[in-house]
């Protein structure tokens, strides 16, 4: 960034607590106490497809007979970028529905993007356009990014530091509450562009940091306004010091299928305890990683 600020924090003498537990304590104290997720979330996840079947059943239903312990399916439902939950809403709900008869609860998918051009939300897209929610450039058109988020696609980022933005991207969270999702995988949030300015005035440089912190904070106050109080998920991948009052829990990115010491399942040990020493206590990592 532009510039460097940092704080130190030491142990006290004074206190019989082994020093990183002080260290972690006051840390906390001062950036915010960690979320405490709904029990639920702390059992596996499973990645499913709405349709997929298991010796002539649903998967669903086949995990439930083999008594496997999952309490929580993610099928990806892209909402964001490009609606992919548009035209499907029917069978989406009655999946879901059948679903949580087993027990199950089920997470879908967000990110602060927003596709360029046609999609099935470009009427959605084109209000944000027109009510200036999206970060800028320096000729004061919105900055567009090109990733990858199920497809290739040019995205505009959401501008968080935009009250009216905001409001206007949490309202949007009662796609999936009127599904009957339970969460969200909540994606990306670190393609902030050097060049970017947002409606505070912040170069891109200054908000690399800090926009992951307000993006966590947007869901955290929708699903807290609504019926799902205190029964929500949101697992972030990107987040900064802050991110851990607003956010249930982390998982760690895209780890490879493999023993790699950089990339690998030994990599994502340590990322967890660096988290975890960060203040960061609940976190996880896809089991036998996620691309090889």
């Amino acid at each position: 960034g532009p510039k460097l600020a940092f704080e130190i924090y030491v142990a006290s003498g004074s206190d019989p607590r082994p020093y990183p537990h002080q260290i972690v304590d006051r840390f906390t104290e001062a950036t915010g106490r960690p979320l405490l997720p709904p029990a639920w979330t702390f059992g596996p996840r499973r990645r499913i497809g709405r349709g997929s079947q298991v010796g002539g059943v649903p998967e669903t239903q086949a995990m439930r007979q083999q008594d496997l312990a999952i309490t929580a399916l993610d099928d990806a439902l892209h909402f964001l970028p490009a609606g992919s939950h548009v035209g499907n809403e029917a069978a989406v709900r009655d999946f879901i529905a059948r679903s949580r008869a087993l027990g199950f609860r089920v997470n879908g998918y967000y990110n602060s993007l927003f596709a360029k051009g046609d999609s099935p939300i470009r009427g959605v897209v084109d209000e944000g356009l027109a009510a200036g929610h999206f970060l800028r450039g320096d000729q004061g058109t919105p900055v567009e990014v090109f990733l990858i988020s199920g497809q290739p696609l040019t995205v505009y980022q959401l501008d968080f530091t935009s009250p009216r933005a905001v409001d206007w991207y949490k309202a949007l969270f009662g796609w999936a509450r009127a599904l009957g999702y339970s969460g969200f995988m909540y994606d990306f949030g670190e393609y902030v562009p050097p060049s970017a300015r947002g409606a505070s005035g912040m170069t891109g440089e200054e908000l690399h940091n800090l926009y992951p912190v307000l993006y966590d904070r947007a869901v955290y106050e929708a699903m807290e306004a609504s019926p799902q109080r205190g029964d929500w998920l949101a697992f972030a991948r990107a987040g900064y010091t802050g991110s851990a009052r607003y956010i249930p829990m982390f998982w760690s990115g895209d780890p490879t299928a493999s023993f790699d010491e950089a990339v690998g399942l030994p990599a994502m040990v340590r990322a967890g305890i660096n988290l975890g020493l960060s203040g960061v206590p609940h976190w996880g990592s896809d089991i036998g990683g996620f691309k090889c």
